[in-house]
């Protein structure tokens, strides 16, 4: 079956897409704004936008929702053609007025929100993005929206005018426009350069250790053939799960991420769920496979097996409908004009192309691996994996030898705190100084952050934890009543934290004593 083409026009200034796809009619307006375009602080603002935009569209009788996303803002409906263009124009009308929303709505949505997000909607989160970039575009993607519950109504505003207009917007149907279509957005305006994707630059290739997953490996597919990176990672996702699952049943499944980061890349993360003592056979047994597509290429059969999923796949309505979602946002977020629903000629694709792509994507491997059940060392794991471990650069205090440390330590402007008794902290340490702070942990090492660099300090007002993340992803908690001197470090905490970094949360704990 051929897949159907795509139609390109504008509406009222907006790019309009559109292909004959045979679903319930619908029609989608999105906006190339998401979770990877905010800060740290903001994290979650997207989200908020969009509830405010549905607050006013009013009652809809049709399938509807909006959804917040790692790259876009949707708004969609499904049902007759003149009802979808109704809700979309009462979208589109809601984003023109935004500004008639009050302080009441605001914070009735954020608890809406907070509601929607669950249990522990003011937690930091962690995960295989957040090792990897830092909080930063992706890593924002695990980093969640801690400080969501401060935003403001100005905030809100100010995103949606800088984000939600017909510059940063595109609609699409899955069958001709509405004859009745009239959506009228905010004037195109000048928009902020977008962040560059990218790792940090100590996570740019190696393995890491102590991941919240078993196994994750991550890479960049970078290519301007769209075919061969979108069969590339076809061809590693049966691999992986015909070699680990059904022949070496070390794993049950292959779980996958993959997010678009320029006009001829994408970043894929495949997540192996070994039990914990098959952790490093299973990343030994991944990078086996890895390495040989590298070299040699997938087999014929392998890669007409990938092919033909592939060819089958495009011919689901339910894929179609996607592939019009994602070709109509490339349009907007990175200007690739769409001339197809993604990929329409596998078969064309070759094992050296593949071979190319992977042996590329290689040298942007990074392997995270789980709580290790293994005597290796460092030195040990690396000849294991045959991969260089990819450390954290040492702070100031960890590159001193111990006699340096010691007399660092007597310097009158540091302060060291010790835990009081009781509280899971034996011999752990606390160290303040006008410039760091650092946390020790025996038998664990020792973790330094910068004052400056600190993105998010979540400080709850009846207990006193704070909840702290520098813009590296690392991060740790400190209750100040669960040490020696806790005065002394809140007030240090409220001195030497950036305000700019700040929120109240509400600590489920008990209030300070």
């Amino acid at each position: 079956m051929t897949p159907p083409k795509l139609q390109t026009t504008t509406h009222q200034g907006i790019p309009l897409v559109w292909s004959d796809i045979r679903t319930t009619y619908t029609g989608t307006l999105a906006f190339a704004v998401g979770m990877r375009d905010e800060a740290p602080r903001n994290a979650g603002i997207s989200h908020l936008v969009e509830h405010l935009v549905m607050s006013q569209v009013g009652k809809v009788s049709i399938m509807h929702n909006a959804h917040t996303e790692d790259d876009r803002i949707s708004f969609w409906a499904q049902g007759p053609e003149a009802l979808v263009a109704d809700f979309l124009q009462r979208v589109a009308e809601s984003i023109r007025h935004l500004d008639r929303v009050t302080e009441d709505v605001v914070a009735e949505q954020r608890a809406v929100i907070s509601a929607e997000l669950g249990e522990g909607d003011e937690l930091t989160g962690s995960g295989p993005l957040l090792e990897r970039f830092g909080a930063h575009t992706l890593g924002m993607l695990d980093l969640g929206a801690p400080a969501h519950r401060s935003h403001t109504r100005e905030a809100a505003l100010a995103h949606a005018r800088t984000w939600l207009h017909s510059g940063n917007a595109v609609l699409s149907f899955t069958a001709e426009p509405p004859p009745t279509l009239d959506v009228t957005l905010p004037t195109a305006t000048p928009m902020p350069a977008r962040a560059v994707i990218e790792p940090l630059a100590y996570r740019r290739h190696g393995w890491i250790a102590g991941g919240m997953l078993p196994v994750v490996l991550s890479m960049t597919l970078d290519t301007s053939d769209s075919e061969a990176r979108f069969v590339s990672q076809g061809v590693l996702f049966r691999a992986m799960l015909d070699e680990l699952r059904t022949r070496l049943h070390l794993i049950y499944s292959v779980d996958g991420f993959a997010a678009r980061t320029g006009t001829d890349s994408a970043y894929i993360a495949l997540v192996l769920d070994p039990k914990q003592p098959d952790i490093v056979p299973t990343a030994q047994a991944a990078l086996a496979i890895l390495r040989s597509l590298a070299s040699d290429g997938p087999s014929a059969d392998l890669l007409a097996e990938v092919a033909t999923e592939s060819r089958h796949q495009s011919a689901n309505s339910e894929v179609q409908a996607s592939y019009l979602l994602d070709a109509a946002h490339n349009w907007v977020r990175y200007g690739s004009t769409p001339v197809g629903l993604d990929i329409e000629n596998p078969e064309s694709v070759t094992p050296e192309a593949v071979r190319k792509v992977l042996a590329d994507a290689l040298q942007t491997l990074l392997v995270s691996l789980g709580d290790v059940d293994t005597d290796l060392d460092v030195d040990g794991m690396s000849e294991a994996l045959g991969l260089p471990a990819a450390k954290e650069p040492e702070g100031h205090y960890a590159a001193m030898s111990g006699p340096a440390m010691f007399k660092a330590m007597m310097h009158p402007d540091v302060k060291v705190f010790d835990p009081k008794w009781f509280k899971g902290l034996k011999g752990s340490q606390l160290i303040l100084d006008p410039t760091r702070l650092m946390f020790i942990v025996p038998d664990q090492g020792l973790l330094e952050i910068d004052w400056s660099h600190l993105a998010l300090a979540g400080v709850c007002k009846d207990c006193g934890h704070w909840d702290l993340t520098d813009h590296d992803g690392r991060g740790l908690i400190i209750e100040p009543a669960n040490w020696r001197g806790g005065d002394s470090i809140a007030r240090a905490l409220h001195e030497k934290v950036p305000a700019g970094a700040r929120y109240q949360v509400n600590h489920p704990g008990p209030p300070a004593k």
